[in-house]
């Protein structure tokens, strides 16, 4: 595996050296393809493509993760206009809880919605991180925003236990919610 450092990550950022793949996500019930999740990827200058596990860490241990998925939405909103997709696809796209620590990620999104760059169900935000369990007031209310304009929530990377945890928890939250509207998301 290759190692990086937090000035490499930096610089590839200033240098527009992040890119997306796309991995078609397939419904084993119709037998069909429906939707794409957006991966990171890093395209070095020399050529050499680098997974997430060489970068990602670094970038959220710098905090640059926020950065990065800024980088990143404009091409995706780029690539979904550019593939004229199906009402009934949609990608997803790894976002972390403190990217909605702030109203920059939910006010762009929210921005292309409205100017009519990105369709609500063409988009499903992947929430990563356990912090999600227990928002704060901001998060909150950008993920409540999303959701009510029609974007796809869910959350990624965890087991069965977690998603019972959330289920049985005390009032409502988004976190709730989300398991029940990220099966009609995509």
């Amino acid at each position: 595996m290759v190692m990086v450092s937090a000035t490499e990550v930096a610089e590839g950022l200033r240098q527009d050296e992040f890119i997306l793949h796309y991995q078609p996500q397939a419904s084993l019930i119709h037998n069909r393809i429906v939707g794409a999740e957006a991966l990171a990827r890093w395209q070095r200058p020399h050529g050499e493509l680098l997974p997430p596990a060489a970068f990602i860490p670094v970038a959220k241990h710098a905090g640059l993760i926020n950065s990065m998925t800024l980088c990143l939405l404009p091409r995706l909103i780029e690539d979904l206009a550019a593939a004229c997709m199906h009402d009934d696809l949609c990608v997803s796209f790894n976002v972390t809880a403190s990217d909605f620590e702030d109203d920059v990620l939910a006010g762009r999104i929210l921005d292309h919605l409205a100017h009519g760059r990105l369709r609500p169900r063409a988009l499903q935000l992947e929430i990563t991180e356990t912090q999600a369990l227990h928002p704060g007031q901001r998060m909150r209310r950008n993920v409540e925003a999303l959701a009510e304009a029609g974007v796809g929530l869910a959350m990624d990377d965890y087991g069965w236990a977690t998603l019972q945890s959330i289920r049985s928890a005390n009032g409502p939250s988004p976190a709730s919610s989300w398991i029940r509207e990220s099966s009609a998301a995509c």
